[in-house]
This record gives C-alpha cells, structure tokens and sequence, in this order.
C-alpha cells in the first residue's frame, strides 16, 4: 500500500509542526534539515509552505518523538490522506478511457521504480555468517545507534563527535557496512553542532538488526543487550562486539596526580542499560579485574591499571582514532603491542 499523505487544517499547526521537527533533529537552520532529511529543497519548501501534503514517514517520526499532550493536538488537526490522492483520481479516469495505455505506463513505472531502489541499497542475505566486521558494527550499534521503519520508510544511524568520531564512522564502519552488504550509505555533519550522524535507509539492514538480532526499533537505551547469537560465538567476535561498544559510547582517559609514577590508564563504560552491563560483567569479568557499579543515572564499568590496560589492547583493542590519539599522545605501550585493532587473540 503506498505511504499516505498528511494534510494539515491550518497554516499555524502546520508551522508548528515543522518547528518541531527542526528541534528534534537539532538544527539551526532548514537548509540542515534538508540535508540530514535526504529531501532536496524545493520540495521540503513546499511540504512546509503546504503546497505538497507531507509524508506520513515525516509525520510519524515527530509523533514518536514528542509528549502525549503534543501528540494528540498535531493527530487532532490533520486529515490522512492515500499518497497520490490528486493523480489517483486523474488515474482512475484514465484507466477508464485508455486502459491499454494506463496498464503499459504502471508496468513500466513500477519496473523503474523497483531498479533504482535496489541500486541504492542491495538485499542482502539475512543468514549472513557473524564476522569480527558484523559484529564490530553491531558493538557500535549498541553503543550509538538508532533504527526504525516509518511505514516503507527505514532509518538507520549511528552518531558521533564530528570533533573526534569523524575518522571511525566516515572510514571504519562505512568501510564495514559498505565490504559486507554494500549498501548506500551518508554522512551528514550539523554545521553549528557537534555532531556527525552515518545514516542508511536500507530495509534489509532494518530488518537485519530487528528481526535476527532483536533491537526493537526506536528507543532502545534502557533495554539494549548483546544478541544472544553473539554471546554464543567466538571469541573473536565477542571482542569484536564490545570493542564496537567502547569505541562508540566508552572512554580511555590517563590519571596524572603525582601518586602516580606514570600515567595512569582507565578505560571506562557508563550504561542505562542494566542487561547490557550485566553482559559486559560477565564477559569482562573472565579476562580482567574490573570495577562496577550501579547508580542512579546508569551503571558503571571500569578497567584499570597498566597490566589489563595492555591485556585489553592484546585482546580487544580499539578502531576509534579518538582513543588511538589519546592513547599515543599519554601512553608508551611495551613493544609488541600495537595500539590499534589487535589482528590476532594474542
């Protein structure tokens, strides 16, 4: 069935609604929501000044973002509408009239269609074999990404500093994603923010990450774990996942008080997900003394001390250029031992 259309009942709502829009995707200016929505201008222009009906996929993705009260007064001052409502009923007429021509000009519109969306972005084997890549994407995922479908509309993305994480999500996982289902794939940065976002509207992927690893689309801080198929494979791949966690959403940092004779290393996860850090405890917790606790904004984890800091670079190891740098511009690691990702469980 084709994506509906959204009309609203007066200009004042409509305006509303898209102010609202550019908050939640926190820009400054409409030229950023252009680019970070995929649409070109001149037709989001019409969708704001309503000479084109709004999608239902942009509608609904304010709806899901935005309290109850809210909610019901966008829902209570706009009328659905079947996409294409205005060519449908030129259609229907058509169809009458000339049917052999209206028959010929569907199948070859459908066929066009169908063409140039499986060019952007290839179906893929949902059964694809788990990876060190797959699973280092997953990791990272789990750390700092979002998925959701808004009728056949999919949205994935995974955001970062564009400051720091520019290097990890422009060349390490769209490399990843790119080498292992070769789909289409956008970088966006906020121009007054501090954001960089690597964004996919690939449904196999949306339906990869929902249906065989069970994230739930939309919001998934409070709930989110390591898919059970993970937790049963290798050991490489586990490592691989929680390297994706700690690259994305932990922190390498160096303590310099005079206790110390060096630098001090500290590797550091904070989590609202509780089965996530119950994980990651278990894990951990067979190679490394760790510290852990539970707090009122979320759980801890840390790893410390000279001795597992350079186990964890044997074992896990880190892709993130952030931690890389911080790592070489504070710390000497004992020869053998190379900073980045390790290529062998050592």
């Amino acid at each position: 069935m084709a994506e509906e259309r959204v009309e609203f009942k007066d200009a004042g709502v409509r305006k509303e609604f898209f102010q609202k829009l550019k908050e939640i995707k926190g820009v400054d200016t409409w030229e950023e929501l252009y680019d970070i929505w995929g649409t070109g201008r001149a037709t989001f222009q019409y969708y704001r000044n309503g000479k084109f009906l709004t999608p239902r996929t942009l509608f609904d993705f304010v709806i899901e973002r935005i309290s109850p009260v809210e909610k019901a007064y966008f829902e209570e001052n706009v009328v659905f509408k079947e996409r294409y409502w205005g060519a449908i009923l030129g259609g229907k007429t058509t169809c009458v009239r000339h049917p052999e021509n209206f028959e010929k000009a569907r199948r070859l519109a459908i066929k066009s269609v169908r063409k140039k969306a499986a060019l952007r972005n290839p179906d893929f084997d949902l059964n694809i074999p788990l990876s060190p890549e797959l699973c280092e994407f997953i990791g990272a995922f789990i750390g700092d990404g979002f998925t959701n479908k808004y009728t056949k509309n999919c949205w994935t993305e995974i955001t970062g500093d564009k400051r720091y994480d520019g290097f990890y999500l422009e060349k390490v996982l769209s490399s990843h994603l790119k080498g292992i289902f070769g789909i289409s794939l956008r970088i966006y940065r906020c121009k007054n923010k501090n954001v960089i976002k690597l964004i996919t509207h690939s449904r196999t992927l949306f339906e990869l990450l929902n249906k065989r690893f069970g994230f739930p689309g939309g919001l998934k801080c409070y709930s989110v774990a390591i898919p059970q198929e993970i937790m049963d494979s290798s050991e490489e791949n586990i490592f691989s996942t929680i390297r994706g966690i700690f690259d994305t959403d932990g922190c390498v940092f160096f303590d310099k008080r005079k206790i110390y004779l060096s630098p001090y290393p500290r590797i550091t996860l904070q989590v609202v997900s509780r089965p996530l850090h119950l994980q990651l405890k278990e894990l951990l917790g067979k190679y490394f003394q760790i510290y852990t606790a539970e707090r009122k904004n979320g759980c801890y984890l840390e790893i410390y001390g000279h001795m597992q800091f350079e186990k964890w670079m044997r074992l896990i190891g880190f892709s993130n250029q952030r931690h890389l740098n911080r790592i070489k511009e504070n710390y000497k690691l004992h020869p053998g031992i190379e900073p980045g990702t390790p290529t062998s469980l050592a």
